[in-house]
């Protein structure tokens, strides 16, 4: 968190789950702003494909952990 901003970078979570972040200040000053959800306009048969997801669903992106997996 202490780069400039503009860096996005994903981490691991209680060991679980991998977070999205973006840095959000000037070098040094550690502010970031963690990625919640999407709305996807491309990928979605990719993305449900990976989530083993036959049929749309609004949890196909919907919380940190979901985002990114």
């Amino acid at each position: 968190m202490f780069s400039p901003g503009g860096v996005a970078y994903v981490y691991l979570c209680y060991g679980i789950h991998s977070l999205f972040n973006i840095i959000t200040n000037v070098d040094s000053i550690p502010h970031a702003i963690l990625i919640r959800a999407i709305e996807p306009t491309e990928g979605l048969s990719f993305m449900q494909k990976r989530r083993n997801m036959e049929n749309m669903q609004r949890r196909l992106t919907a919380g940190p952990g979901a985002l990114t997996e």
